[in-house]
Protein backbone atom coordinates (compact mmCIF):
# COMPACT_ATOMS: atom_id res chain seq x y z
CA UNK A 1 0.00 0.00 0.00
CA UNK A 2 2.82 2.41 0.90
CA UNK A 3 4.52 1.57 -2.39
CA UNK A 4 1.35 2.40 -4.35
CA UNK A 5 0.96 5.71 -2.52
CA UNK A 6 4.59 6.55 -3.24
CA UNK A 7 4.09 5.83 -6.95
CA UNK A 8 0.93 8.00 -7.01
CA UNK A 9 2.83 10.82 -5.31
CA UNK A 10 5.63 10.58 -7.88
CA UNK A 11 3.11 10.63 -10.77
CA UNK A 12 1.37 13.71 -9.33
CA UNK A 13 4.71 15.46 -8.92
CA UNK A 14 5.74 14.66 -12.50
CA UNK A 15 2.38 15.87 -13.88
CA UNK A 16 2.65 19.10 -11.87
CA UNK A 17 6.15 19.74 -13.19
CA UNK A 18 5.00 19.05 -16.76
CA UNK A 19 2.10 21.52 -16.35
CA UNK A 20 4.44 24.19 -15.03
CA UNK A 21 6.90 23.60 -17.86
CA UNK A 22 4.17 23.73 -20.52
CA UNK A 23 2.86 27.02 -19.10
CA UNK A 24 6.35 28.49 -18.68
CA UNK A 25 6.57 30.22 -22.11
CA UNK A 26 3.27 32.03 -21.46
CA UNK A 27 4.35 33.10 -17.98
CA UNK A 28 7.71 34.30 -19.26
CA UNK A 29 5.98 36.27 -22.02
CA UNK A 30 3.55 37.92 -19.59
CA UNK A 31 6.34 38.70 -17.12
CA UNK A 32 8.48 40.23 -19.88
CA UNK A 33 5.58 42.38 -21.11
CA UNK A 34 4.95 43.65 -17.59
CA UNK A 35 8.60 44.41 -16.90
CA UNK A 36 9.18 46.20 -20.21
CA UNK A 37 5.69 47.73 -20.13
CA UNK A 38 5.11 46.80 -23.78
CA UNK A 39 1.52 47.57 -24.86
CA UNK A 40 -0.75 44.53 -24.46
CA UNK A 41 -2.34 42.72 -27.41
CA UNK A 42 -5.54 44.75 -27.37
CA UNK A 43 -6.90 45.98 -30.71
CA UNK A 44 -8.63 49.38 -30.65
CA UNK A 45 -11.08 50.42 -33.36
CA UNK A 46 -13.12 53.62 -33.40
CA UNK A 47 -16.38 52.54 -35.02
CA UNK A 48 -16.54 54.21 -38.43
CA UNK A 49 -20.28 54.92 -38.66
CA UNK A 50 -21.35 54.77 -35.01
CA UNK A 51 -19.80 57.88 -33.49
CA UNK A 52 -22.18 60.08 -31.53
CA UNK A 53 -22.46 63.80 -32.21
CA UNK A 54 -20.39 66.38 -30.37
CA UNK A 55 -22.22 68.63 -27.93
CA UNK A 56 -21.26 71.93 -26.36
CA UNK A 57 -20.52 71.87 -22.65
CA UNK A 58 -22.52 74.40 -20.60
CA UNK A 59 -19.47 74.80 -18.35
CA UNK A 60 -16.82 77.35 -19.29
CA UNK A 61 -13.40 78.21 -17.87
CA UNK A 62 -14.31 81.87 -18.35
CA UNK A 63 -18.04 82.56 -18.76
CA UNK A 64 -17.32 86.23 -19.56
CA UNK A 65 -15.66 85.17 -22.82
CA UNK A 66 -18.14 82.45 -23.79
CA UNK A 67 -17.87 78.70 -24.19
CA UNK A 68 -14.78 76.62 -24.78
CA UNK A 69 -15.51 72.93 -24.15
CA UNK A 70 -17.12 70.22 -26.30
CA UNK A 71 -18.17 66.72 -25.26
CA UNK A 72 -17.31 63.89 -27.67
CA UNK A 73 -18.96 60.54 -26.81
CA UNK A 74 -16.51 58.47 -28.89
CA UNK A 75 -17.39 54.83 -29.55
CA UNK A 76 -14.85 51.98 -29.80
CA UNK A 77 -14.49 48.25 -30.16
CA UNK A 78 -11.75 46.75 -27.98
CA UNK A 79 -10.61 43.22 -28.82
CA UNK A 80 -8.31 41.60 -26.27
CA UNK A 81 -6.50 38.89 -28.25
CA UNK A 82 -4.14 38.10 -25.36
CA UNK A 83 -4.52 35.33 -22.78
CA UNK A 84 -4.87 37.65 -19.80
CA UNK A 85 -7.34 40.31 -18.70
CA UNK A 86 -6.23 43.89 -19.44
CA UNK A 87 -7.27 47.06 -17.58
CA UNK A 88 -7.72 50.33 -19.48
CA UNK A 89 -6.90 53.51 -17.57
CA UNK A 90 -7.76 56.21 -20.12
CA UNK A 91 -8.91 56.70 -23.73
CA UNK A 92 -8.51 59.92 -25.73
CA UNK A 93 -8.46 60.90 -29.39
CA UNK A 94 -5.58 62.93 -30.80
CA UNK A 95 -6.35 65.08 -33.83
CA UNK A 96 -3.86 66.88 -36.07
CA UNK A 97 -3.78 70.69 -35.99
CA UNK A 98 -5.57 72.67 -38.70
CA UNK A 99 -4.02 75.72 -40.33
CA UNK A 100 -6.49 78.61 -40.59
CA UNK A 101 -4.72 81.67 -41.97
CA UNK A 102 -2.02 82.59 -39.45
CA UNK A 103 -3.60 80.41 -36.78
CA UNK A 104 -2.95 76.76 -36.00
CA UNK A 105 -5.95 75.41 -34.14
CA UNK A 106 -6.55 71.98 -32.72
CA UNK A 107 -8.94 70.02 -30.54
CA UNK A 108 -7.28 68.92 -27.29
CA UNK A 109 -8.64 66.51 -24.67
CA UNK A 110 -8.90 67.75 -21.09
CA UNK A 111 -7.34 65.70 -18.30
CA UNK A 112 -9.80 63.69 -16.23
CA UNK A 113 -8.69 60.72 -14.08
CA UNK A 114 -12.30 59.65 -13.56
CA UNK A 115 -13.90 59.58 -17.02
CA UNK A 116 -17.40 58.15 -17.46
CA UNK A 117 -17.90 55.28 -19.93
CA UNK A 118 -20.81 53.14 -21.08
CA UNK A 119 -19.99 49.47 -21.68
CA UNK A 120 -21.71 47.13 -24.14
CA UNK A 121 -21.03 43.41 -24.35
CA UNK A 122 -21.92 43.17 -28.06
CA UNK A 123 -22.40 45.31 -31.15
CA UNK A 124 -26.10 44.42 -31.03
CA UNK A 125 -26.33 45.90 -27.53
CA UNK A 126 -24.58 49.05 -28.74
CA UNK A 127 -26.99 49.60 -31.62
CA UNK A 128 -30.17 48.47 -29.83
CA UNK A 129 -33.10 50.90 -29.74
CA UNK A 130 -33.41 50.38 -25.99
CA UNK A 131 -30.32 51.35 -23.97
CA UNK A 132 -28.47 48.11 -23.10
CA UNK A 133 -25.20 49.48 -21.73
CA UNK A 134 -23.91 49.87 -18.20
CA UNK A 135 -22.36 53.12 -17.00
CA UNK A 136 -19.05 52.96 -15.14
CA UNK A 137 -15.91 55.01 -14.59
CA UNK A 138 -12.42 54.29 -15.83
CA UNK A 139 -10.44 52.11 -15.34
CA UNK A 140 -12.28 49.19 -16.97
CA UNK A 141 -11.24 45.62 -17.68
CA UNK A 142 -11.34 43.75 -21.01
CA UNK A 143 -11.43 40.00 -20.46
CA UNK A 144 -8.90 37.78 -22.21
CA UNK A 145 -10.07 36.70 -25.67
CA UNK A 146 -13.15 38.95 -25.61
CA UNK A 147 -14.54 42.04 -27.33
CA UNK A 148 -15.93 45.02 -25.46
CA UNK A 149 -17.75 48.00 -26.96
CA UNK A 150 -17.12 51.25 -25.11
CA UNK A 151 -18.54 54.75 -25.33
CA UNK A 152 -16.24 57.16 -23.52
CA UNK A 153 -17.25 60.71 -22.68
CA UNK A 154 -14.27 63.02 -23.12
CA UNK A 155 -14.32 66.81 -22.97
CA UNK A 156 -12.21 68.64 -25.55
CA UNK A 157 -11.35 72.31 -25.92
CA UNK A 158 -10.07 74.26 -28.90
CA UNK A 159 -6.66 75.89 -28.76
CA UNK A 160 -4.88 78.35 -30.99
CA UNK A 161 -1.30 77.39 -30.21
CA UNK A 162 -1.15 77.63 -26.41
CA UNK A 163 -4.20 79.91 -26.13
CA UNK A 164 -7.67 78.58 -25.32
CA UNK A 165 -10.35 79.74 -27.74
CA UNK A 166 -13.82 80.85 -26.63
CA UNK A 167 -17.00 81.31 -28.62
CA UNK A 168 -20.57 82.55 -28.34
CA UNK A 169 -23.36 82.01 -29.43
CA UNK A 170 -23.84 78.26 -29.89
CA UNK A 171 -24.08 78.38 -33.70
CA UNK A 172 -20.71 80.14 -33.88
CA UNK A 173 -19.20 77.57 -31.50
CA UNK A 174 -20.17 74.68 -33.74
CA UNK A 175 -18.66 76.47 -36.74
CA UNK A 176 -15.44 76.90 -34.78
CA UNK A 177 -15.56 73.19 -33.90
CA UNK A 178 -16.04 72.31 -37.56
CA UNK A 179 -13.02 74.45 -38.45
CA UNK A 180 -10.89 72.72 -35.77
CA UNK A 181 -11.92 69.34 -37.20
CA UNK A 182 -10.89 70.39 -40.70
CA UNK A 183 -14.38 70.66 -42.19
CA UNK A 184 -14.85 73.16 -45.02
CA UNK A 185 -16.49 76.20 -43.45
CA UNK A 186 -17.72 78.90 -45.79
CA UNK A 187 -19.78 82.04 -45.48
CA UNK A 188 -23.02 80.05 -45.27
CA UNK A 189 -24.18 78.29 -42.13
CA UNK A 190 -24.13 74.87 -43.81
CA UNK A 191 -21.37 72.63 -42.43
CA UNK A 192 -20.85 69.10 -43.80
CA UNK A 193 -20.44 66.05 -41.61
CA UNK A 194 -16.88 64.87 -42.17
CA UNK A 195 -14.82 61.72 -42.52
CA UNK A 196 -11.78 62.28 -40.33
CA UNK A 197 -8.48 60.51 -39.69
CA UNK A 198 -7.06 60.71 -36.17
CA UNK A 199 -5.27 58.65 -33.53
CA UNK A 200 -6.59 57.05 -30.37
CA UNK A 201 -4.31 56.83 -27.35
CA UNK A 202 -5.16 54.10 -24.85
CA UNK A 203 -3.46 54.11 -21.45
CA UNK A 204 -3.27 50.70 -19.80
CA UNK A 205 -2.73 49.73 -16.17
CA UNK A 206 0.79 48.27 -15.77
CA UNK A 207 1.57 48.62 -19.49
CA UNK A 208 2.83 51.30 -21.83
CA UNK A 209 0.26 53.39 -23.72
CA UNK A 210 -0.64 52.51 -27.28
CA UNK A 211 -1.66 54.72 -30.22
CA UNK A 212 -3.83 53.45 -33.06
CA UNK A 213 -4.67 55.17 -36.35
CA UNK A 214 -8.41 55.62 -36.86
CA UNK A 215 -10.93 56.93 -39.36
CA UNK A 216 -14.57 57.70 -38.65
CA UNK A 217 -17.51 59.88 -39.58
CA UNK A 218 -17.67 62.78 -37.12
CA UNK A 219 -20.99 64.48 -36.45
CA UNK A 220 -21.32 68.16 -35.60
CA UNK A 221 -24.83 69.28 -34.58
CA UNK A 222 -26.62 70.55 -37.68
CA UNK A 223 -24.07 69.17 -40.15
CA UNK A 224 -25.24 68.05 -43.58
CA UNK A 225 -24.90 64.28 -44.03
CA UNK A 226 -23.79 63.09 -47.48
CA UNK A 227 -23.52 59.34 -46.92
CA UNK A 228 -22.55 58.53 -50.50
CA UNK A 229 -19.51 60.77 -50.25
CA UNK A 230 -18.62 59.76 -46.69
CA UNK A 231 -18.80 56.03 -47.46
CA UNK A 232 -16.79 56.34 -50.67
CA UNK A 233 -14.13 53.64 -50.64
CA UNK A 234 -15.07 52.45 -47.13
CA UNK A 235 -16.84 49.23 -48.20
CA UNK A 236 -13.85 48.29 -50.36
CA UNK A 237 -11.41 49.01 -47.53
CA UNK A 238 -13.45 46.92 -45.08
CA UNK A 239 -13.59 43.95 -47.45
CA UNK A 240 -9.81 44.03 -47.87
CA UNK A 241 -9.08 44.26 -44.13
Amino acid sequence: MKKILAIVAVVITVLTLLTLLLDLPGKVKRAYATVTKSPPAVQTKALFGNQEAFSMSPISDDSTQGYSDFLWPAVYEFHNVSDTDVAIQDIVNILPPVQAGDHQIRLVATDDPDRIVTLYQSFEDLTAEVEAGTTERLPISVRAGSKLYVKVYVTYHIRDGDRAMFCDPQSRCYRLLALALGAPVGARDDVPCIRKSFETRVDFVNYRSKRTKQEAILLIPGCKLNLEKLLEGFVKEESQS
